[in-house]
């Protein structure tokens, strides 16, 4: 994402292979730069757009949510957990993440799970942290990280319907519900 700021307008750029998200403070800043985008980029309707990244984007008239429980969906489908202990905390407060246990199985479902949290973590910034560190062994995958994995898919059971919502402010402020 690429925050641009020309005095008190900001504008946000979200820009992934053919796909391009804008936003901006104000409709005047927004009418400016669209027709620079067209003479940039082949572009379809900029309002249609409504989900892209698997990101689904909900707009009001005072805000915008972005939210990825679709894309939650598929990630809990393809690791194969229609149910699980669920939890209100993505991490362990007594984590035991060593060089034990025994190496997982299926090293590639390990891996791809956790860039899809990874991937999450756009509209889930509180999980961040714990992904992130845990992903740290991605070398090395065990038994016991593996765990924690599946720890933090049954935390996005709790939480797939969280998301960012972006408010229309003279301030840039973010908040995760």
């Amino acid at each position: 994402m690429r925050n641009v700021t020309h005095g008190s307008e900001v504008a946000y750029l979200l820009i992934n292979v053919d796909d391009i998200i804008l936003t901006t403070s104000s409709k005047d800043l927004l009418q400016r730069i669209i027709p620079s985008l067209h003479k940039e980029f082949d572009m379809t309707d900029p309002w249609g757009l409504l989900i892209s990244f698997g990101i689904a984007v909900t707009l009001d008239s005072t805000s915008m949510f972005f939210s990825q429980n679709k894309y939650a969906l598929e990630l809990l489908d393809s690791a194969h957990i229609a149910s699980c202990n669920l939890t209100r905390t993505s991490v362990d407060t007594k984590p035991n993440l060593g060089l034990d246990g025994v190496h997982v199985s299926d090293p590639t479902l390990y891996r791809s799970l956790k860039g899809d949290l990874q991937y999450l973590i756009f509209t889930h910034p509180h999980i961040s942290y714990a992904v992130q560190h845990a992903c740290l062994h991605m070398h090395d995958p065990r038994e016991p990280r593996f765990a924690v994995v599946k720890r933090f898919l049954c935390y996005v059971v709790v939480t797939r319907d969280f998301g960012l919502q972006l408010y229309a402010s003279s301030t840039v402020t973010c908040s995760i519900f």
